[in-house]
């Protein structure tokens, strides 16, 4: 369950395909530390037979939110979008339990192009509240490919497009900073 194990992916896959009764379900919970980077429980939690009932694995899930936080983010964005699971991560952010700059990993995947996009414009505004540099390129990042790809429009984004926009003297910290910005600024 550590951070570090590699190709654990396939194996948890496989285990929550078997485990149809959630045998192994708690001890994997509680080996699991408070890291983003739980694939092991990811996998498992996705795996397992919840196709005829979604809302158990987002019961489960909400469940872990409460002790590990940082677990139920990366839970989440590893598994199929769906509204309750941009509640969740919308939940984490305003509360402060998972860090805004949590929604680098976001840019990877098509989680936010399965939520609503008034959830996606939440979690980018939320993202931009702390005023850090990394927190601000992620969310530029984020912006240029859901809106280049169709998935947002402009008027969708708003007044956040404007505050990433206008956020941009806090930080210029990496070297696509810039470039970032600029392929914004020219939407």
């Amino acid at each position: 369950a550590s951070p570090d194990a590699e190709n654990v992916w396939i194996f948890g896959s496989r285990l929550g395909e078997l485990d149809l009764q959630g045998r192994w379900q708690s001890e994997i919970i509680e080996a699991t530390p408070d890291n983003i980077d739980c694939l092991f429980l990811a996998s498992y939690i996705w795996a397992r037979a919840f196709d005829r009932c979604p809302e158990r694995r987002e019961e489960i899930i909400d469940a872990i939110e409460t002790a590990r936080p940082q677990v139920a983010f990366g839970v989440t964005f590893r598994g199929s979008p769906s509204e309750a699971g941009a509640e969740r991560v919308i939940r984490l952010l305003s509360t402060g339990r998972v860090r805004p700059t949590a929604v680098r990993v976001l840019t990877y995947g098509p989680w936010l192009k399965g939520i609503p996009k008034t959830s996606v414009v939440q979690i980018l505004a939320l993202a931009l509240k702390n005023g850090d540099p990394q927190s601000l390129e992620d969310v530029l990042r984020i912006i240029d490919t859901l809106v280049r790809d169709g998935e947002l429009s402009l008027a969708d984004l708003g007044e956040t497009l404007w505050i990433a926009l206008d956020s941009t003297v806090i930080g210029r910290d990496s070297a696509s900073f810039g470039w970032q910005w600029g392929r914004v600024a020219e939407l």
